[in-house]
């Protein structure tokens, strides 16, 4: 044997196609994903030292390589070793720890949420029995709602969340109520799944009368009964390039007034990013309605959470905000970068409702 490949725990993912000595086929697994997509998540067990080699027939690697864990996927950090011009990735197993775990990105599943200790309820149940929670903070007047993981594979978002609530908790104002629903698509998230474009449409294009999920019925029960100020959706994009797939943006909206509160609330997020060492948002980086792929085309299955809210009638900020996988710009990211943003989203949230 000279590798083993498995993805059998929860956010695994990967088909393999064949193995041939040090070098490996692989595919992102699909399932009921309607369009390739890129996520993947294995172990590799080695059976001898050397150089290996990891071949996918898609783009699925991003611009840091892997993400590696020698630890069960406890501890991560970006391996690099990607092949150029190709879909691979070079591993140089030194014999040391017998397993090591590959990933698109850092992950972020169930186990690592549970280890904030926070006090949650339940949401709702999924469509496969399991708890999908819902974080409740405070009691005051302004409301702020934060959700993650309507696509299941966009990991970064979680850790973002983390930096928010934390900001949060220790924020001496505690004028707020907040609501944080941090894996929307929870079966996907522990299955493993892309969840993005999954049949007959994701958790993303859910929201209205129609909607099939009950994760998303829940959320827009909450919306209407109690009537956030602020309604925010974190995704991360594409995995790499074309310019916006590697920096924070907002995704703009179509109602007028709509967009009015977007740009004051980017205006008001874009310093607040620049305090500290973190992760530079900039305005000029939004993606107006009707540019790119935010068009009228990328909706007909169904409205986003963000979409759907900012027209509701209290007219809150309503919006989808985007953050890259691997790298803003020329910066790596990490779990730390992402929260020291987190904690930026929630200031510039605060003092958007202060105005």
């Amino acid at each position: 044997m000279t590798v083993r490949i498995n993805s059998s725990f929860p956010g695994g993912n990967i088909a393999v196609r064949s193995i041939d000595g040090k070098r490996i086929e692989l595919s992102p697994d699909l399932r009921d994903t309607t369009t390739n997509w890129f996520y993947w998540y294995f172990e590799a067990e080695f059976g001898s030292p050397g150089e290996y080699e990891f071949h996918f027939d898609m783009p699925a690697i991003g611009t840091r390589g892997p993400a590696v864990s020698l630890d069960g996927g406890k501890t991560w950090h970006w391996g690099g070793g990607k092949v150029e011009e190709i879909e691979a990735f070079r591993y140089r197993h030194d014999g040391k720890a017998e397993n090591v775990r590959f990933c698109t990105g850092i992950p972020y599943l169930q186990e690592n949420w549970q280890r904030l200790h926070l006090p949650v309820t339940e949401l709702c149940r999924s469509r496969q029995g399991r708890s999908v929670e819902l974080f409740t903070h405070g009691s005051g007047p302004r409301k702020y709602l934060f959700s993650a993981r309507h696509h299941c594979c966009e990991m970064a978002a979680n850790y973002v969340l983390e930096g928010l609530i934390d900001t949060a908790l220790n924020d001496p104002r505690q004028d707020f109520t907040l609501f944080c629903v941090p894996f929307v698509d929870k079966d996907g998230v522990e299955n493993g799944d892309q969840g993005k474009n999954r049949a007959p449409h994701d958790h993303a294009r859910d929201y209205g009368p129609a909607s099939i999920y009950p994760e998303v019925r829940a959320i827009m029960e909450l919306v209407m009964r109690e009537q956030p100020e602020v309604i925010l959706d974190l995704h991360c994009p594409w995995l790499r390039g074309g310019g916006t797939n590697e920096t924070i943006y907002i995704v703009g909206v179509e109602p007028r007034d709509g967009q009015k509160r977007i740009d004051r609330f980017s205006a008001i997020l874009e310093p607040e990013s620049k305090t500290g060492n973190g992760i530079h948002y900039f305005q000029r980086d939004n993606i107006p309605f009707g540019s790119l792929w935010n068009t009228s085309a990328n909706y007909t299955q169904g409205k986003t959470l963000g979409k759907w809210a900012c027209g509701l009638p209290w007219r809150p900020l309503g919006a989808s905000l985007e953050i890259p996988y691997a790298n803003a710009c020329d910066q790596s990211l990490t779990p730390e970068l992402w929260r020291t943003f987190g904690r930026a989203l929630w200031r510039a949230a605060h003092q958007y409702t202060a105005r």
